[in-house]
């Protein structure tokens, strides 16, 4: 069975279809093209993008300060921001010890000195006692500060507080002495929104831009997007991370794969309504299980979600938990035809401590026995429940016996 949509998932029937019949309309045209099928395609791509933007933001108002940038997905989306980010002057970028390897590198590469890292094993008051000192100690006068944030953290399923983006906007006007307007901000906010795409939308009404990616709601993979505020179009045009062209990004558009996503985003929408209370009944079936199987076998089971840095609700899409003394890795490997996971798929190849459990104040011991299950609203609770019962059960039973003659010799 398969239980690891954080990291992927199939490719939707919607997504092929709506391939299909664009092509079929040839409707393939380069949209840069100065002819009929050059102007049908963009015409395409813009009525797409706009039906994307109103299913994200719910609000054609909002939704018209913004625009997409398609590209590869939001690795490239990170680095594109980050990157366009360091070539302004005297910026500070803040940052999580939490977030995904794409930030901690891009944020490494192009901002190796002008950085503040927020701890997410310190609460929030001590990480924003920390930043206000470290702003007054720095022999550096910093103009502009970047916050980047994660919507629903990859491997945890935490989603993360908006009322840190005030706070620390807070600090920063306090800082530079400027007085704003009731709601306006002195901070920008980019917001890694991989996993809260069409899922979690609620964060990024406070973003003036963030990422996604296709594969991860059923598109294809190595397409996705890079959301932002217009007014941002300068500064992104100016400092391309790939260039080619006049565009924030050089390349040629890809008009087929938008209106496939348009189509894909419109269905999540729909879903996200009539499925949502479905979703949190398939999390609670595994969270009984799992508390079944360690109540049966004695066995500690810590469920990996605490930093006061997110809010009290977990997304109901991830499940992050350890069977204390049962290896991750152990657990994997008995589980030979189904599929989940240890944490990110960018970092579960990585025979290692997970840098998020690790950087959210886990114990190490909790933190190489941690497992993540994630579903979305395709699993069928019949399968599921086959799936614990039968297979997930007793591989935990016979690691639990290992565990337990190991300790007796």
């Amino acid at each position: 069975m398969y239980l690891d949509f954080a990291a992927t998932n199939k490719i939707s029937q919607i997504w092929i279809d709506s391939v299909i019949h664009s092509n079929s309309k040839n409707l393939f045209g380069n949209p840069g093209s100065y002819h009929k099928a050059g102007f049908e395609a963009l015409d395409m791509m813009e009525n797409s993008t706009k039906n994307i933007l109103n299913d994200i933001f719910e609000d054609k108002e909002i939704a018209n300060q913004y625009d997409i940038c398609y590209n590869s997905g939001s690795t490239e989306s990170i680095n594109q921001f980050i990157y366009a980010m360091s070539k302004q002057q005297n910026v500070l970028i803040v940052y999580e010890n939490v977030a995904h390897k794409a930030v901690l590198k891009s944020v490494q590469k192009y901002f190796p000195e002008d950085n503040f890292k927020l701890d997410f094993s310190l609460t929030v008051e001590d990480n924003l006692k920390n930043l206000k000192e470290f702003l007054e100690n720095s022999q550096k006068y910093y103009k502009r500060c970047v916050l980047v944030l994660t919507s629903v953290n990859n491997e945890t399923g935490g989603i993360i507080n908006p009322e840190i983006i005030s706070k620390i906007d807070n600090i920063f006007k306090d800082y530079r002495k400027i007085s704003t307007y009731v709601g306006e901000r002195l901070i920008d906010v980019f917001i890694d929104h991989t996993q809260g795409f069409m899922k979690n939308n609620e964060i990024v009404h406070l973003a003036d831009a963030f990422c996604f990616s296709a594969h991860k709601i059923g598109g294809m993979k190595g397409f996705g997007g890079l959301v932002y505020k217009k007014e941002y179009e300068r500064i992104l045009k100016e400092n391309p991370l790939i260039v080619g062209g006049y565009e924030i990004r050089g390349g040629t558009k890809d008009p087929i794969s938008v209106k496939a996503l348009d189509d894909l985003v419109d269905d999540k929408y729909i879903r996200r309504i009539i499925s949502g209370d479905t979703i949190v009944h398939l999390h609670n079936v595994i969270v009984w299980k799992l508390q079944e199987i360690a109540n049966e076998y004695k066995i500690e089971l810590t469920f990996n979600k605490h930093s006061d840095f997110y809010m009290k609700d977990q997304s109901p899409y991830i499940i992050n938990a350890s069977f204390v003394g049962i290896e991750g890795e152990s657990l994997m490997s008995s589980l030979i035809d189904d599929c989940i996971s240890t944490g990110s798929a960018c970092n579960s190849s990585e025979l290692k401590t997970s840098h998020v459990l690790s950087g959210m104040g886990i114990k190490k011991l909790i933190a190489n026995c941690a497992f993540r299950i994630s579903i979305d609203e395709t699993v069928n609770e019949e399968e599921l429940k086959d799936f614990l019962d039968n297979r997930f059960k007793p591989a935990i039973k016979f690691l639990a016996r290992m565990r337990t003659r190991h300790g007796e010799e």
